[in-house]
């Protein structure tokens, strides 16, 4: 592991003792994209998943504010959303919310829903299977 990622492992720690969890899934964040450590995006998925339980989907559309702000807490629940239209089938809509998570930076948090929408039918609508590989990120 390099300094760097160290260095964000302590300020990770730090923020979490502070009670500043939104600042700590930053900080995890960050050190997975130094390192891709999986045991960082597994840390990072169980935070972000505690602190957004029980609180609703944000609208992913291209246009919304929400897709503007780029906060990590956002992200879930961007996704949630976004999850939710595959499920509903306008590949239009999704070919347009996945073209906008394109400006957004790498997060491990992508990897699971990006792989429950290609397991989906929408997957193979026309124009779907290229937005998709242009939003994989490794």
């Amino acid at each position: 592991m390099s300094d760097t990622s160290r260095d964000l492992l302590v300020r990770a720690l730090a923020a979490f003792e502070r009670h500043a969890e939104e600042e700590s899934l930053g900080q995890l964040l960050e050190a997975w994209r130094h390192s891709r450590d999986a045991r960082l995006a597994s840390l990072a998925e169980r935070l972000s998943a505690r602190l957004v339980d029980g609180l609703s989907p944000l609208d992913c559309g291209p246009g919304s504010a929400s897709m503007h702000w780029r906060r990590p807490l956002d992200l879930p629940r961007l996704l949630a959303s976004l999850r939710e239209g595959a499920d509903r089938g306008y590949p239009g809509s999704l070919r347009r919310a996945l073209r906008g998570f394109r400006e957004w930076p790498e997060d491990p948090r992508f990897t699971p829903v990006l792989l429950e929408i290609v397991r989906m039918p929408i997957a193979t609508d026309v124009g779907v299977p290229d937005v998709l590989c242009d939003c994989w990120r490794t």
